[in-house]
């Protein structure tokens, strides 16, 4: 009887934590405290954005970026993502994204973190070092992705754009939409690394499997 409310224990724990998993909670804490902002404590690593040369070749200033951040509960995450203020492409049309999904959906398989350039937003694996330098681009960005067990489209997303200089209707717009895909930006390589493994275990502990060979 104890192994058998042992096991129950167990399974009720790996799809909504329902049992105590020290390490699970020991995870989803070190994700929260490092990668979002905490007021007074850190600005965290939830920040991805796209540079640009000044004309003496030496000052920089932000051409497209987000600030990143998630909450959760348990298992269930929420993936929030808007314009940077500080972006200047972006001044007519403000956006912001969140995606919701439960841990257990997704594929611990499927995580990966590619590493960008701050300049241009370039993916630095698609280039040689030579290139790199003769493009100087600075390898110090990340953005971090992962898919459900079998691209099943249930992540739901709600999109929500705003347009400063427009009234009306047309001012802003409210979309939501079912998808395959999560993604965070990060602003430190060494951290995407480590964070992707941190979720990745929290993952499978929230009982998310490798889907079906196509």
């Amino acid at each position: 009887m104890i192994k058998k409310m042992g096991l129950c224990c167990t399974l009720a724990l790996m799809v909504a934590t329902g049992c105590k998993d020290r390490k699970l909670s020991d995870d989803l804490e070190w994700m929260d405290n490092t990668y979002n902002s905490h007021e007074g404590i850190n600005i965290g690593h939830g920040r991805s954005g796209w540079y640009v040369h000044g004309s003496d070749g030496q000052t920089e200033s932000l051409s497209s970026g987000t600030i990143d951040s998630f909450k959760n509960n348990g298992c269930d995450f929420q993936f929030h993502s808007e314009t940077d203020p500080a972006d200047s492409v972006h001044t007519a049309l403000q956006t912001s994204s969140t995606l919701k999904v439960n841990l257990h959906d997704l594929d611990p398989d499927s995580v990966k973190v590619r590493v960008m350039s701050h300049f241009g937003g370039f993916t630095c694996a698609d280039y040689t070092a030579d290139e790199i330098t003769a493009m100087q681009m600075t390898c110090d960005h990340a953005e971090m992705t992962a898919f459900t067990r079998n691209h099943s489209p249930v992540v739901l997303e709600e999109f929500h754009a705003i347009y400063p200089n427009l009234t009306g209707k047309e001012h802003e717009t409210v979309s939501t939409s079912k998808g395959p895909e999560v993604f965070l930006g990060l602003d430190n390589p060494d951290y995407a690394q480590k964070f992707a493994g941190v979720f990745k275990d929290a993952v499978k502990r929230c009982g998310g499997t490798k889907g079906a060979a196509s």
